[in-house]
């Protein structure tokens, strides 16, 4: 199958851009860092990184790769970080209370209590009224 979205060979792409909108968006953080919040170091570091990808850009597109490498290991340590210190405590915090809850309460949504006289743990389902409504779902 051919597409005519084919990758082109190494050092023949389009120019993007999203490098110098990366730049500039950096370069318009920087100076709301420092006009609205007034954090004079964090400025600077945002517009060295913004000088650096310009730098990058114009003279050196593995530099430009390095940016790209970084944000991505980046992103991932922080998506898996953010997994941990919020997903776990949530999962814990959240089920355990729900589940003592519904202990407390006496209630089995689930039916999972022990009845040693029954003969089936089987729900039996009433036949649909109609069956015509399965034929158009939406």
């Amino acid at each position: 199958m051919h597409s005519n979205t084919a990758c082109t060979p190494a050092g023949k792409q389009k120019p993007s851009l999203r490098i110098p909108l990366q730049i500039l968006v950096m370069a318009l953080i920087g100076g709301v860092v420092f006009g609205v919040f007034g954090h004079k170091i964090i400025a600077v570091v945002i517009w060295t990184l913004a000088c650096l990808l310009t730098f990058g850009f114009v003279f050196s597109p593995r530099v430009v790769q390095g940016f790209d490498r970084f944000g991505a290991w980046l992103a991932h340590f922080v998506g898996t970080a953010l997994t941990y210190m919020l997903l776990v405590p949530m999962f814990y915090i959240v089920f355990t209370f729900g589940r003592v809850v519904i202990s407390v309460l006496g209630r089995d949504p689930m039916q999972r209590k022990w009845l040693p006289g029954a003969s089936t743990y089987w729900d039996d389902r009433p036949e649909p009224a109609d069956a015509s409504h399965f034929k158009r779902q939406y």
